[in-house]
């Protein structure tokens, strides 16, 4: 989802893509939520992991979607890259970084 709230808020036309491939089980996956703008801002009103402070889709005004294209086409993927020497390393510093975080009571035990 990333920026797509804020292109489809600045957006004047809007097509939006139907793709029956997808899961249907990914509809709620996100939980699109837009802040307002300072000085208007309130804090994100998350309190536990499972709460839900938005929408499942991205809100728009209806009068800007132009076009409805409906495909069946499955996404491209690119292969993962093999494990190797270097990845080991690195997942070994995020794994004492965060045990020494815990440790250090930065973060909690579970």
């Amino acid at each position: 989802i990333g920026v797509s709230p804020t292109f489809i808020d600045r957006a004047k036309a809007i097509i939006v893509e139907i793709n029956s491939s997808q899961p249907l089980e990914l509809e709620g996956i996100h939980d699109i939520y837009q802040p307002k703008d300072p000085p208007y801002r309130c804090p994100i009103p998350l309190i536990k992991p499972e709460d839900r402070i938005g929408t499942p889709y991205i809100p728009t005004d209806s009068s800007k979607i132009k076009a409805i294209v409906i495909t069946d086409i499955k996404d491209k993927t690119n292969p993962l890259t093999p494990i190797d020497e270097n990845s080991k390393k690195i997942a070994g510093y995020i794994v004492n970084f965060l045990k020494n975080e815990v440790k250090s009571k930065k973060l909690p035990q579970n």
